[in-house]
């Protein structure tokens, strides 16, 4: 709260300002304006200058400035007190009311900080998660993809492994010799091989020829060598462990033999 005397004539500032004078007056107006704001400026405006000397009551509400009474110079001692008492009690409440005021910005501002904070903190956390979750995801993605392409090489490698087989199976199958007629005049052979299925397969073959000529009809039916075992009962032996160039006679596989297939 400001309490400005203003006098007409002559003033106790170093220069004298005659508030009768036009000029002066307007002087006076631009003084008052830049010391305590437009509002006070106007208030002084509307007092002649015979109305002199004024008591000008000034507050400051919050940012702005006002005028809160102007008391005339003619008034007695108990009315002056008065007026100024009551200006001291209407200035102290507000300011009371001001303080409680900012104190409530204050608070509401501390909270709308700590949301503030406490929504940054949230929305760092979510972009931390959403990036280990890009991540997690770009990783079992990329699992994926190696294990597809493993699967698709292994895929490949069967087929071609499947392919290789069958084309040695094939390879074999045509390079056997003719199976001998039931009438054949030569010394035959009758294989019976027993299969890991309980089935049978059989097939005559000259006595004159090499085992190889044996395994590879086996290998041709889809029993390599290298997974299956061709066992005779009596004398009881492992038939692709013997010398494939010896003849079927010479190995006793002569005139019929009945042999086992069982996996390695």
């Amino acid at each position: 709260m400001l309490i400005v005397y203003l006098v007409s004539g002559e003033s106790s500032y170093r220069e004298e300002i005659d508030l009768r004078e036009e000029d002066m007056f307007f002087r006076f107006l631009t003084m008052v304006t830049r010391l305590f704001g437009s509002v006070a400026a106007s208030a002084v405006r509307n007092f002649q200058p015979d109305q002199y000397p004024l008591l000008l009551v000034v507050i400051k509400a919050r940012a702005t400035i006002e005028v809160f009474t102007i008391l005339k110079g003619d008034v007695s001692l108990d009315e002056l007190m008065t007026g100024l008492i009551n200006a001291v009690d209407i200035f102290t409440e507000r300011r009371h009311l001001d303080v409680l005021e900012e104190e409530e910005r204050e608070a509401r501002q501390m909270v709308k900080e700590e949301q503030d904070i406490a929504y940054q903190e949230s929305l760092l956390a979510d972009r931390a998660k959403e990036v280990v979750r890009k991540q997690n995801q770009a990783e079992k993605e990329e699992k994926e993809k190696l294990q597809f392409e493993e699967e698709e090489k292994q895929k490949h490698e069967r087929l071609q492994a499947e392919e290789m087989k069958e084309a040695i199976r094939q390879s074999l199958e045509e390079s056997l010799p003719e199976e001998p007629a039931p009438d054949c005049t030569e010394p035959v052979s009758m294989i019976r091989i027993r299969t890991p299925d309980m089935s049978n397969i059989e097939r005559r073959f000259l006595a004159a020829n090499p085992l190889q000529v044996l395994l590879n009809w086996v290998e041709s039916k889809g029993y390599p060598r290298n997974s299956f075992k061709v066992l005779q009962s009596w004398p009881r032996r492992d038939v692709t462990e013997l010398d494939t160039h010896q003849t079927l006679m010479n190995l006793q596989l002569y005139p019929q033999e009945m042999l086992i297939l069982e996996e390695r």
